[in-house]
């Protein structure tokens, strides 16, 4: 019987060994010759079983301190490859991979998951966990650049401005918006230099923050940058836009290159609907920007008067309502507390405070003052006066003396007929 259990348990065994399908996992890189700092690259991690997926294989979210690396598609490609004499069915997963310097950028192990259909034919899911072996990419730099900063790497690049109307019939108070679009293939949008607007005598320039338009597909990155400005015309006569010049590496070339936009010269003419002489008078002064500011402030309160008005209106109702309820209020309540301190339970329970913390003095001031009050009937004055003349047996009574004086006090006081065994003013005296 031992020996029948022994077989069958090793035929389980058997079958779940042939029923684990073979799996394997990689990482790797596609790019043709060298890689540099500054370059977008795409690295692939591939995930692959003899027989077919059941779930999504579980790709590492890659985080590099050195690099940044992105993922353009949420869902991987799928593919097959023949591995000695075995079809093998795969996901392969897309990464942008740029480095920030040069050097040896490692790339760790990872753990990929996944359900794969079994080898036998129940095809019942196997859970599959495969693991990637590290990587190591050289980096280089670009020949012939010192830094990365304020150059695009990239296979190809393009530079346009497009202007928000003709820069024709303009006239002071005008103002129009100067777009500059920088267009790379092989690289993001963000990876792409920033364009600095010139400021200009007799024009206010108001820069926008920039715009990233990237796409991806089929393995293809375009990323776009559009830096744009808005020019207003505070003064007449003629004017010239600089020209902007970019800097990029030719990754096909391997040499460094250098775009450039032709200046821009426009004419301002004088608005009969101005006052031209104000205007230059003030625009040529150290206060041209808060004229600006106080027309942009009027502008907005001209389209926001209902929030203002709601604004004033709520202002104007909690300032009244504190005028007449809230002085009435403080009012009542300074008083009711004066009332309070001024009150026979207030001089008693200052009494039993002074009776257990206090000194012996303040103990019998405190005690004379209670005595004396004409709303306190039950101490007959002369009693008090005579027990006020009674000295402590001891000059610092101790806690338990304190606290049965407290308790003769409260008794007498909460207590009539407690109290009236209590008469003499001597069981009083601590």
């Amino acid at each position: 019987m031992r020996i029948l259990l022994g077989c069958l348990l090793i035929s389980l065994l058997n079958i779940n060994v042939y029923a684990q399908p073979a799996a394997d996992a990689r990482i790797y890189v596609r790019s043709e010759g060298e890689i540099y700092a500054g370059q977008m690259f795409n690295l692939y991690i591939e995930a692959k079983t003899e027989t077919y997926f059941l779930s999504t294989p579980s790709f590492p979210h890659i985080a590099l301190e050195e690099a940044i690396a992105i993922q353009p598609e949420q869902l991987g490609t799928s593919f097959s490859e023949r591995i000695g004499g075995t079809l093998f069915a795969g996901v392969r997963q897309r990464f942008l991979v740029s480095s920030h310097k040069p050097g040896l950028l490692e790339i760790p192990a990872y753990t990929i998951e996944f359900s794969a259909a079994s080898t036998d034919s129940s095809r019942a899911p196997v859970p599959i966990s495969v693991v990637t072996a590290p990587v190591t990419i050289s980096i280089s730099m670009p020949p012939g650049l010192e830094s990365i900063q304020r150059v695009a790497i990239t296979p190809d690049l393009s530079i346009e401005q497009q202007f928000d109307k003709p820069l024709e019939d303009l006239r002071v108070g005008d103002a129009f918006t100067r777009s500059i679009i920088l267009q790379a293939n092989g690289a993001m949008g963000f990876m792409l230099p920033a364009i600095e607007f010139e400021e200009l005598e007799g024009l206010t320039i108001y820069s926008s923050q920039p715009r990233f338009e990237d796409s991806s597909a089929r393995g293809r990155t375009l990323g776009r940058r559009i830096d744009s400005a808005t020019y207003l015309l505070q003064r007449d006569g003629i004017f010239e836009l600089p020209s902007v010049s970019v800097d990029w590496f030719d990754l096909e070339n391997n040499v460094l290159k250098t775009l450039e936009l032709e200046s821009v010269e426009f004419e301002v003419a004088v608005n009969p609907s101005l006052d031209s002489v104000l205007i230059s008078s003030v625009v040529q002064d150290e206060n041209s920007r808060l004229l600006v500011a106080v027309i942009n402030f009027l502008n907005w309160s001209i389209s926001h008067w209902i929030e203002i008005v709601s604004i004033v209106m709520v202002i104007s109702v909690a300032t009244y309502s504190y005028q007449k309820y809230a002085q009435r209020f403080y009012q009542h309540l300074v008083g009711s507390i004066h009332k309070l301190v001024l009150s026979e339970s207030w001089v008693f329970a200052v009494l039993v405070f002074a009776s257990l913390f206090r000194s012996s003095a303040t103990t019998k001031h405190k005690l004379l003052i209670w005595m004396l009050r004409n709303d306190n009937v039950t101490f007959n004055k002369s009693k008090a006066y005579q027990e006020i003349r009674i000295s402590y047996q001891k000059s610092s009574p101790g806690p338990i003396g304190k606290l049965n004086l407290a308790r003769d006090l409260l008794m007498y006081r909460y207590s009539r007929s407690i109290g009236e065994s209590y008469d003499s003013a001597t069981n009083l005296n601590p």
